[in-house]
């Protein structure tokens, strides 16, 4: 798929590209959903593509519908090659994704771009038994009513992000971090921007090399 332009509007399911057990090349490729039950810019569903100067957006949505937004939602043992990726995710949802990496799902993601805006919860990427490598990602979360978190990892999931900027915007009245473990999950950080806490569970695990602050504190090893 080279220089496409995709789009879907309304329906359960919708979704701007969807790959079903399959891995295309995607170069310059610009997916937009909005207006479905669930919807995606980019769907991957046990595929594992190479993305390339992507931008994909879902939107739109109410919360009282359980709506979900993805910009890039990887699932099923997905694992693409995510270069120069924009992933965005925004409106009234009940929870808005910039990326979602699910169900042993762990992608390479260089130079991403994750956003996630508004709704009940935002997370700019959530690894849900998922532990993909981030390498120049900046992903973000503000607006979320309840929860907002820059980098949410759940299920025994241990990313490995380097060289990147994780911030959360406004609080909501729930988790309000940069980056939050859930579950036994573990978070590596490696000369990497964080712009709010990171916090977790008893027990959970964060390991930080030449991390910092937006104030430019150095952070210890434990990414206090």
């Amino acid at each position: 798929m080279t220089n496409v332009t995709a789009t879907a509007t309304g329906g359960t399911e919708s979704y701007g590209v969807f790959n079903a057990t399959s891995s295309p090349s995607m170069t310059n490729v610009t997916a937009t959903a909005t207006g479905g039950t669930n919807s995606g810019g980019v769907g991957n569903y046990a595929s594992s593509p190479t993305m390339n100067n992507v931008t994909a957006t879902a939107t739109g949505g109410t919360e009282s519908d359980g709506t979900n937004n993805y910009g890039v939602h990887n699932y099923i043992n997905s694992s693409p090659t995510m270069n120069n990726v924009t992933a965005t995710a925004t409106g009234n949802a009940f929870i808005n994704y910039g990326v979602y990496n699910d169900d042993s799902s762990s992608p390479s993601m260089n130079n991403v771009t994750a956003t996630a805006t508004d709704g009940t919860n935002s997370y700019g990427v959530l690894n849900n038994d998922s532990s993909p490598s981030m390498n120049n990602v900046t992903a973000t979360a503000t607006g979320g009513i309840h929860d907002n978190a820059g980098v949410y990892n759940a299920n025994f999931s241990s990313p490995s992000i380097r060289n990147s900027s994780l911030a959360v915007g406004a609080a909501g009245t729930g988790i309000s971090n940069s980056v939050f473990n859930d579950e036994s999950s573990d978070t590596k950080l490696v000369y990497t921007e964080l712009d709010g806490n990171v916090g977790g569970l008893e027990g959970v695990g964060f390991t930080c090399v030449g991390a910092y602050t937006t104030a430019f504190v150095a952070l210890n090893a434990q990414c206090n």
